[in-house]
């Protein structure tokens, strides 16, 4: 199968390609980890669409959900295989079953998910020290007695690099 015009672009940057007999899903993860990996010059030269895929992407895996395939892939692949049927309604997609919260006594126990002020010790992990590794942060995370995947790391990591490049490009609003 041919690579959309968004995947050649974040496999130049990633380097990462994909393995024989891998799943779409596991495909779209190793390169949203490596998105989130790669040094900001790489990152600020990407298009809106790879890098609002990736976001995208990073936060699905947050959620824990699918990420969806190269947005420019999923025209390609209809545009090839179009017939008279397809211009037949569909029909809607069953809803997703939203996750129960945890009972209050259970959160931020450290024992499920990630412990509440994991997210805030990340983002001032990486405020601190913007090129920290995923690594980094999952020990530094250890050793304050809190836990987080390095998924989730990585896709924190990845909107607080975003938020403070556009802080960067904008400046800080008066009174902040």
């Amino acid at each position: 199968m041919a690579m959309s015009a968004t995947e050649k672009e974040i496999v130049k940057a990633t380097g990462v390609h994909r393995a024989a007999d891998e799943t779409d899903q596991a495909y779209f993860r190793r390169q949203v980890e490596a998105l989130q990996e790669i040094e900001s010059d790489k990152w600020d030269a990407l298009s809106k669409g790879a890098t609002d895929w990736a976001n995208a992407g990073a936060q699905s895996i947050i959620d824990g959900g699918e990420i969806a395939p190269f947005p420019d892939a999923a025209k390609k692949a209809k545009k090839a295989s179009h017939s008279p049927e397809e211009d037949a309604p569909e029909e809607a997609p069953p809803k997703k079953k939203k996750k129960e919260a945890a009972p209050k006594s259970e959160k931020g126990n450290g024992k499920s998910g990630r412990a509440p002020g994991a997210q805030v010790e990340i983002k001032k992990m990486i405020i601190k020290k913007p090129d920290v590794s995923v690594e980094a942060i999952v020990a530094g995370l250890q050793k304050k007695g809190l836990k987080a995947t390095p998924s989730s790391v990585s896709s924190i990591r990845a909107g607080t690099l975003q938020t403070m490049r556009l802080v960067r490009d904008i400046g800080l609003p008066e009174g902040f």
